[in-house]
């Protein structure tokens, strides 16, 4: 409650089964998906506000104001990892 949440992303791959599951249930509760390439992330140095700049669709250039930024990579484990777990 009180939290608006964004994820940006290049492409979105079901991992597991029940992954597109939980991703719809995301949109369901309010979750914001921005299929793009970030462009810009900055810091206004008075405020503290992180600002993204990115490509939307239809290739209109976007800024948005967030409070928080959490950067993240896809992983995946490498092959042969369940011989040496």
């Amino acid at each position: 409650p009180g939290v608006e949440c964004h994820i940006f992303q290049i492409d979105m791959r079901a991992f597991s089964k029940g992954f597109d599951a939980y991703f719809e249930r995301g949109k369901e509760l309010g979750i914001h998906y921005h299929r793009c390439k970030i462009s810009s992330l900055k810091e206004d140095p008075t405020t503290r506000e992180v600002w993204i700049d990115y490509v939307a669709d239809g290739g209109k250039l976007e800024r948005q104001r967030f409070d928080l930024a959490v950067l993240s990579v896809g992983m995946e484990r490498p092959e042969g990892a369940d011989a040496i777990a």
